[in-house]
């Protein structure tokens, strides 16, 4: 009887070190799928961060290139004003 027990207990406890190792690499496995998860939305992060910057920066560029033209345009405006040219659409003499 002695020996019929400890033979059922060894393989409970084989059975037992085998799910604890099954379970243990589930859970090692679930870990680094986890992982990797968040490693690629960081990427997708950074990879929307990274077009969302190169988006305001040609917003920016562009606005400046406006601002820029505005300008020019405005010292021309002035510039014909000053030399007394006629306005074709009144026929009136600035």
């Amino acid at each position: 009887m002695n020996n019929w027990a400890s033979r059922l207990i060894g393989w409970l406890a084989g059975l037992g070190a085998i799910a604890a190792m099954f379970y243990k690499s589930k859970a090692a496995t679930e870990k680094a799928k986890r992982k990797a998860e968040k490693a690629e939305y960081a990427d997708e992060r950074a990879d929307r961060a990274e077009q969302s910057a190169d988006t305001y920066q040609k917003i920016n560029t562009e606005r400046a290139k406006l601002h820029k033209k505005q300008q020019e345009e405005i010292i021309a405006n002035e510039q014909k004003n000053a030399a007394g040219d006629r306005d074709h659409f009144d026929n009136s003499w600035h």
